[in-house]
């Protein structure tokens, strides 16, 4: 080894930029947030609520618009309840009309087990309807499918000194249930089945209540516009004083709430786009006013981001998200060689700042959410640390939304390529950099292509869904590089599993180990290679079968006596196929004996008539084919069954796609049958033990009142004190000694 090679190799810049990622799912590195928020459902960057603009004691108990009215309720699928003050009418949103239309059999005046009286609450959750009904001191629960009464809450008697008025209902992520008590001055906890669990107490006359995303509760009481905020454990955080410093805490509603707890849908993006009244009546004027404004300028500051390269030459920020019409997103940045603190960051002027770049919405958009792709080179020098500023102006209507920021480095230039002259001062640098920057974006992108060109040749990574309409997909087109052709109705998880392995079985394609293994392939059951692999021979080395083994001593050795334990054999993969040739039995001239196991056949074997011996209208048949004398060879032969669990083929397209992979499979001049399946043993049904029976033991009896389907698989235990020992019952097993232990 010479001394030259002991020396490190020499520093060059990498062949592609890396790049750094902003976004709800690794991070925004938050350092300050002036006027913006963090979108809680969907994790965007965008303008938080203007201040002042809503309270949270609003009569309608929306809380400044941030969560549905008292008497609305929405569900996990986005459907809406509301029930009518002046008539108690439950009332549900039927989006193709676009009207609220009354819920049969629920609802009216009264105090009957599915009436209101004077409601103040309803919230939906897990399937079911909990209302608030003050009037009957009651909390009714309704299913959402048939709108049948399940029962009440109820608050056991030693947890309340006065009787209980729920006047507040709420709901969080877990389906606990919140309950509102002004008259014990606290907040009844539920769990989602509908036991009390606990009280938060001490809060005075509660009006409202209002749960977010992190399952946090909000109380409104009568003495005080601010809202008390407690978190999951019932322990009280500081209060929110308002509606925009919590508004990104809030999952986003289907509609716009009013101060008056009217509905606007005009934005939802459904068929329906009218406004109602908190009645369900539509609004005639068809918009709603003093809806939540949001901000028209904010500002987002991110913490210092380290390259890990000394002296570095940030090169682009990459902005993805929506700009509407009216919005735009100014792009500042700094770069140091050091972690500068935060407050020296904070207070530099405007000035310090580099870039200042503007994204807009493109003019060549079809709609107001436009999406963009955008990006600008950075322009501050070299150094290690980079902070980013982002400016963002709306139109107190609508937001810009940043879905994600990349932030790539180092600069890697194709100036380097180019005479010293080009780069021979800082603005010629600049300016040679931000021109070819135009052509390394489009070079690079095709490089990416070049690099990623191994996974379009792989079948667990290559595309499954066309880049363009009427063109094949590239995992279609790498199968038909090998002559197959997919089934449209395949998944695409089967699509992948069988390109994968199929090519390994062409050299058994149309052989009975090579049309099992298709099988085995095409129904996820095991991989038959792995199989195969478990033996020498090439066939499984549990084959109970010496004929399907062409080394049976090799695949079964004698057991030795005196060895230790045998290792438990693997999962045998089901055999799925039944040649009918099996099914034959022979008698040989001078070995065989008549008995219970032997048949003679004759002429009679398939049903042929004979003139004058066998031949009966409506029962034989005219079969002019073939050689009467050979119907024992010719009915079994080229004939196989295959066998299917029915959970496969429960559709005619599934059963479809079967038999396609049949026919392609399977061999010209034979003739194959489909049987489908079910897990059970019926002799005379399905009794062939190995292909189409499973013996077993029943399972644990576990009936549950409308839930469990009684059928051939249910079984009805006894009762429960007799797994316990010795009972009495009267009739059954009431005998004193033998079966009844008397306490």
């Amino acid at each position: 080894m010479t001394a030259f090679a002991m020396l490190p190799p020499i520093p060059r810049p990498p062949d592609d930029p890396t790049s750094l990622t902003l976004d709800s799912g690794r991070g925004w590195r938050v350092s300050a947030l002036d006027g913006t928020a963090i979108d809680a459902v969907d994790g965007t960057l965008t303008l938080g609520v203007a201040a002042g603009s809503r309270t949270f004691d609003e009569p309608s108990g929306s809380f400044g618009g941030l969560a549905p009215p008292s008497l609305v309720a929405v569900s996990e699928g986005c459907d809406v309840w509301l029930i009518d003050p002046a008539t108690c009418q439950l009332l549900v949103l039927d989006r193709c009309d676009c009207v609220f239309k009354a819920v049969p059999g629920v609802g009216g005046t009264g105090s009957a087990p599915r009436q209101f009286k004077d409601p103040h609450g309803i919230v939906a959750s897990r399937g079911n309807l909990f209302a608030a009904d003050t009037g009957n001191a009651r909390v009714s629960v309704f299913s959402m499918r048939g709108y049948m009464l399940r029962g009440t809450l109820s608050v056991p008697v030693n947890a309340i000194t006065n009787p209980w008025v729920p006047a507040a209902i709420a709901a969080d992520p877990r389906g606990r249930i919140y309950v509102g008590d002004p008259a014990n001055g606290c907040v009844h906890r539920f769990t989602a089945h509908g036991v009390w669990e606990m009280a938060i107490r001490n809060l005075g006359a509660v009006v409202h209540i209002a749960v977010d995303c992190r399952g946090w509760l909000y109380v409104v009481t009568a003495t005080s516009s601010d809202a008390r905020v407690f978190d999951g454990l019932g322990e009280e955080r500081d209060a929110a004083t308002a509606v925009a410093d919590v508004r990104n805490r809030f999952a986003t509603l289907p509609f716009r709430v009013d101060v008056n707890g009217a509905l606007d849908f005009s934005r939802s993006g459904g068929p329906c786009c009218c406004a109602f009244d908190s009645h369900g009546a539509v609004l005639p004027n068809g918009a709603v006013g003093d809806a939540l404004a949001l901000g028209t300028d904010g500002t987002f500051r991110s913490q210092p981001l380290d390259s890990g390269i000394a002296e570095c030459q940030w090169h682009r920020v990459r902005l993805c998200g929506a700009l509407p019409v009216g919005t735009s997103v100014t792009v500042l940045t700094r770069s140091s060689e050091v972690a500068e603190p935060d407050d020296l960051v904070a207070a530099l002027p405007d000035d310090a700042w580099d870039t200042w770049q503007v994204a807009r919405r493109p003019k060549n958009a079809q709609t107001d959410d436009a999406c963009i792709d955008w990006d600008c080179l950075v322009r501050s020098g070299p150094g290690r640390f980079l902070w980013v500023r982002f400016r963002l102006r709306g139109t107190g209507k609508v937001t810009p939304r940043i879905e994600s920021v990349t932030l790539e480095m180092p600069r890697i230039s194709m100036a380097r390529y180019l005479p010293g002259v080009f780069s021979a001062d800082p603005g010629t640098s600049d300016f040679t950099d931000r021109f070819l920057a135009i052509f390394d974006t489009s070079l690079r992108s095709i490089e990416r292509e070049l690099d990623a060109q191994a996974g379009l040749f792989d079948p667990r990574s290559t595309p499954a869904t066309p880049g363009a309409p009427d063109t094949p997909d590239f995992l279609s087109w790498l199968a038909s590089w090998v002559g197959i052709v997919f089934d449209r109705n395949w998944p695409e998880d089967r699509r992948r599993r069988y390109l994968r392995a199929a090519p390994a079985l062409f050299d058994l394609r149309g052989t009975v180990p090579g049309i099992r293994a298709v099988l085995l392939l095409y129904l996820g059951l095991g991989d038959p290679m792995a199989e195969a692999a478990s033996c020498g021979c090439g066939q499984a080395a549990e084959s109970d079968d010496p004929e399907r083994c062409r080394f049976p001593n090799r695949c079964c050795p004698p057991e030795d006596p005196c060895a230790p334990p045998a290792k438990p054999k693997p999962h045998r993969l089901p055999v799925l196929l039944l040649e009918h040739w099996r099914l034959r039995r022979w008698m040989f001239v001078g070995l065989g004996r008549l008995g219970e196991e032997s048949m003679l056949w004759g002429t009679s074997i398939v049903n042929r008539s004979q003139l004058d011996q066998s031949a009966r209208v409506g029962v034989t048949q005219l079969i002019g084919s073939q050689d009467p004398y050979r119907d024992p060879f010719y009915v079994y032969a080229s004939t196989f069954t295959v066998f299917i669990p029915a959970c496969f083929a429960r559709d005619a397209i599934a059963k479809k796609g079967l038999e396609n992979l049949l026919k392609d499979q399977s061999p010209a001049h034979t003739r194959w049958h489909l049987e489908l399946v079910e897990p059970r043993f019926r002799v005379g049904v399905q009794s062939m033990i190995g292909y189409d029976s499973v013996v077993g033991r029943y399972p644990t009896p576990q009936v549950t009142l409308d839930t469990t389907t009684l059928g051939r698989s249910t079984v009805l235990g006894g009762v429960p004190d007799e797994s316990r020992g010795p009972s009495m019952r009267v009739g059954s097993t009431a005998r004193v000694g033998s079966t009844t232990v008397l306490s």
